[in-house]
């Protein structure tokens, strides 16, 4: 029986001056670079591979793609130009138009996400037009989606990177009546705060050390 569900990867390929800037601020543009490394690395080995659904990594430097092929066991694509709005909707509508039906996006900042959470979101797709993981900031680091009921409107208005993403999302699902359900509230690590933070708390304690983040 084919499988229908596909776990979408979307992010930058690490490199030293281009990644966590937020980070490399209060820090330097190595520890950033080797935080965003690990998290990638972390993120992208945990989906390989995996039985339940298809994975991809939808890359936004083309040159890196056989970079990427190279060191990980899993498909990748290229970014399309655009905002995040125009790369998601891209990324979503080719893979409807592979021919599957339930497509989930997450980037690769979020060390808490796991394998537990893909599968409940798929799950959800089952009854659900879409599904979507908030963050605290307020934005969203997951949004899955039913191909029968995809509609493009929901990344229409959207102030990218901004602390009103998740809302605004939220008012466009509800504008085009559909159906959703979010999951447990999550962070991404962008900062030097959001990093202490993860070292403090007991999971984070445990992934660090598993990660080797200092």
């Amino acid at each position: 029986m084919p499988n229908n569900n596909m776990l979408l990867l979307i992010s930058k390929y690490p490199e030293l001056a281009k990644v966590k800037t937020r980070l490399a601020k209060h820090t330097s543009d190595d520890f950033a670079y080797s935080v965003f490394n690990k998290l990638f690395t972390h993120t992208v080995t945990q989906f390989s591979d995996n039985k339940s659904f298809l994975s991809k990594m939808v890359l936004a430097q083309k040159e890196k793609i056989k970079v990427f092929n190279k060191q990980f066991v899993m498909p990748s694509d290229v970014q399309v130009p655009g905002d995040l709005g125009q790369k998601l909707n891209a990324a979503i509508k080719k893979e409807i138009e592979n021919g599957l039906e339930k497509i989930i996006i997450i980037g690769t900042d979020c060390p808490f996400l796991n394998i537990n959470d893909i599968r409940t979101a798929f799950s959800i797709l089952e009854n659900k037009d879409i599904v979507i993981g908030p963050t605290q900031d307020g934005g969203y680091y997951l949004l899955g989606v039913n191909a029968s009921s995809f509609n493009e409107a929901i990344f229409e208005n959207i102030k990218w990177s901004s602390s009103s993403v998740y809302e605004e999302t939220i008012n466009n699902l509800n504008l085009n009546n559909l159906s959703y359900t979010p999951l447990r509230e999550l962070y991404d690590i962008d900062t030097k705060d959001d990093l202490e933070r993860f070292k403090k708390e007991e999971k984070g304690a445990q992934l660090c050390q598993q990660l080797e983040l200092e």
